[in-house]
């Protein structure tokens, strides 16, 4: 596939120590010829690649900047194609004024992405390596990044290619039936379907919950701190950042808006909202908060119900949990410090929720809290080992696409259908699974996937 001469910042804007522009595509040498004056004359028809060759960009006599320059032959390259690197002063202009000669002299401003996608293109990498590329660069936990760089290693730990080469066996051996069914082995390939198949169901079935968790580690729970006035939302949310993200007091209603700040807890980032509490009142103000309140408690994932009672909830907190129906509730019992809480009697008024004990002022137990958040959220499907090939929301839905088809197969066996049917699904289970590494990927998904990306990556 021929693509133009494309340029683009591999850095972001602004002041810093060194800005990168790429060049990538038939020509990127020939171009950087034409600007690369260097300190150190050297063969260009000879020169290798993967060094750094130290000098000026300089072009109609004018002095651009000191800069270093890194050539990658194709063979080698991030795109397999010709790429050259500049590597200049940081800083609002020199970088600028540089990739505008680029653009002058021929070169096209690539488009978010198109680094990356040219390499899976050119064959460098596979689907699921390029998505690993962008989570890598957002990654906002250790096994988050952990996930992602396995995945962009790409030689370890995808199962799915196991489950897809064992489709792909299956489905010719039920073809070569079909084609041939004067040789009477309708039976034996059935009876064939019937023992991999569900072994197939169960495979995915290991990495839809792998990816459920890994999606948990990538974007954290978005969590609402809700409650009654005065019972220590706004202490738990300092308490969790360790810092006075919120205004603490003893007047009821302080908390007029919702708060937003990531934490992460036990390993689990939490996207943490401080919502005002939620009462009648006919301050203005703190009404907007109460409305806001509601809209958080809505988008929440997991609600840290907090409470300064142990008999169970008084009306006023029933009706707050009216409106977290659906979500996921942990009941903060706080100010461990002041309350005597009889945590036998105190858990079972608050089941089925699970209740935990703290004090958010002296910052105690709150590991109680990360361990009751692990166990609502995780299920044990990825190890302590971060090796795991995990998956992203888009493998998962390919999987839930692939194991209706399996599960349509099941159908068929059940009912006897002929093999023909049977065959259209097994062949719709390998087209999603060839989904998640690009082997058949509609344009339409492509441009998706690399719209997510920066310019320059």
């Amino acid at each position: 596939m021929d693509f133009p001469l494309i340029c683009a910042a591999a850095t972001p804007e602004g002041v810093g120590g060194i800005a990168i522009l790429r060049l990538s595509g038939e020509g990127s040498w020939e171009l950087a010829r034409k600007i690369f004056q260097p300190h150190t004359p050297f063969d260009w028809d000879e020169a290798k690649g993967y060094q750094l060759h130290y000098g000026h960009i300089v072009f109609d006599g004018k002095i651009y900047d000191e800069v270093l320059l890194a050539l990658m032959k194709k063979e080698r390259s991030y795109t397999r194609e010709d790429m050259a690197e500049i590597q200049c002063h940081g800083g609002f202009l020199a970088a600028k004024r540089i990739l505008e000669l680029l653009i002058a002299l021929g070169a096209k401003l690539a488009l978010p992405g198109e680094f990356t996608k040219r390499a899976f293109f050119n064959g460098r990498i596979d689907l699921s390596q390029a998505e690993a590329v962008i989570e890598t660069i957002r990654a906002i936990d250790e096994k988050d990044l952990d996930f992602s760089l396995t995945r962009l290693k790409g030689d370890r730990g995808r199962g799915f290619l196991k489950i897809r080469d064992d489709l792909v066996a299956l489905i010719a051996e039920t073809e070569a039936v079909i084609d041939f069914p004067e040789d009477g082995l309708d039976d034996t390939v059935a009876a064939t379907i019937r023992k991999r198949v569900p072994a197939m169901i169960e495979a995915i079935d290991a990495e839809i919950a792998k990816a459920d968790e890994g999606r948990v580690y990538r974007h954290g729970i978005v969590t609402a701190i809700a409650g009654r006035t005065n019972v220590g939302k706004s202490s738990l949310m300092n308490a969790l950042l360790r810092e006075e993200r919120a205004i603490v007091t003893e007047i009821p209603g302080t908390t007029r808006d919702v708060i937003e700040d990531t934490v992460i807890l036990r390993g689990i980032p939490l996207r943490l909202m401080d919502t005002a509490g939620i009462r009648e009142t006919d301050d203005p103000v703190e009404k907007i908060g109460v409305t806001k309140s509601r809209e958080s408690l809505s988008r929440a994932e997991l609600i840290l119900f907090v409470t300064d009672r142990g008999d169970g909830f008084d009306g006023e907190e029933r009706e707050i949990l009216a409106g977290c129906a659906g979500k996921k509730v942990i009941v903060v019992c706080n100010k461990e410090d002041v309350v005597e809480y009889d945590r036998e009697a105190a858990a079972a008024a608050f089941a089925p929720h699970r209740a935990v004990f703290l004090s958010a002022k002296e910052g105690s137990h709150l590991e109680d809290l990360g361990d009751g958040i692990r166990e609502l959220f995780l299920t044990g499907a990825i190890t302590a080992d971060s090796g795991e090939w995990v998956g992203n929301l888009r493998h998962k839905e390919a999987f839930l696409r692939a194991k209706e088809h399996l599960l349509e197969v099941v159908k068929g066996q059940e009912l006897a259908m002929p093999l023909d049917f049977q065959v259209i699904d097994l062949r719709g289970a390998l087209e999603a699974l060839g989904e998640i590494n690009g082997e058949s990927i509609s344009m339409e998904i492509l441009d998706r996937v690399f719209s997510e990306f920066c310019i320059g990556k």
